[in-house]
């Protein structure tokens, strides 16, 4: 290429690039100026200070309302420790349910009907 045609080009390209950047300047700085409202910083920090003020206050109702749960219920505890008599005696013998027989019975419907039983079941009592 001749260098006259290289330098008409860049001379073009340069010139494009400028329009372009042109126009979106203008179109930035017109919409700044009609689309953004002022924010006034003191309105915002009243509306910020009136929120926060509102939250302590649902927060330490909660925490009253907490107290007085916490109250009723401590009540209601004492009132049921007084009721009940100091010491129970234990019971002699636990009482099950199911029986060993049930039990083996049970066993033996839940396994392999060709295995046999080892030993008599034992009864647990997971509770106490």
């Amino acid at each position: 290429m001749k260098p006259s045609k290289v330098l008409l080009i860049s001379i073009f390209i340069t010139a494009l690039i400028l329009v372009v950047i042109g126009g979106v300047t203008s179109i930035a700085l017109a919409n700044k100026t009609t689309g953004v409202e002022t924010v006034n910083t003191l309105e915002i920090e009243q509306t910020y200070q009136q929120r926060e003020a509102e939250y302590i206050q649902v927060i330490e109702q909660a925490n009253q309302q907490l107290t007085e749960a916490n109250a009723k219920l401590q009540a209601l505890q004492n009132q049921l420790n007084h009721s009940q008599p100091a010491a129970q005696a234990p019971a002699s013998a636990p009482t099950f349910v199911v029986s060993t027989e049930k039990a083996e019975e049970i066993a033996r419907a839940a396994a392999d009907p060709k295995s046999i039983l080892e030993k008599k079941p034992d009864l647990v009592n997971f509770e106490s």
